[in-house]
């Protein structure tokens, strides 16, 4: 044991640190963790609706195209079903700031293939 007078012989044993990582005080709940997940899972993806039929006409065209092939399987009518259930999930689920970015993209596109 140290002298409580003694100010110049150092403590053998230091100070006892509590067990685990040290706390910052920052520790989000579970809910706060959870509700962050979704809202980048929100921001960064986006869930088309189309139905059954659509859907394996669009999986078999892809399919083509992988295997380098170049079959037509989407006939215009439903190349534009396709195309009007992806344009309508994203604008519902995009925000404004975002479609902006994006439309900006799209007429930029435009300029420079004029």
């Amino acid at each position: 044991m140290k002298d409580t007078t003694d100010q110049t012989t150092l403590d053998f044993f230091g100070e006892a640190r509590p067990r685990g990582r040290p706390v910052t005080g920052k520790a989000k709940t579970g809910a706060q963790r959870q509700a962050a997940y979704r809202a980048k899972q929100q921001r960064n993806n986006v869930t088309v609706t189309i139905s059954r039929g659509l859907l394996e006409q669009l999986d078999a065209q892809i399919q083509v195209i992988r295997d380098g092939g170049s079959a037509q399987v989407l006939t215009p009518h439903t190349a534009e079903k396709v195309l009007t259930a992806l344009r309508s999930a994203q604008l519902k689920q995009l925000t404004p700031t975002s479609l902006a970015t994006r439309q900006f993209s799209d007429e930029r596109a435009s300029w420079d293939a004029d």
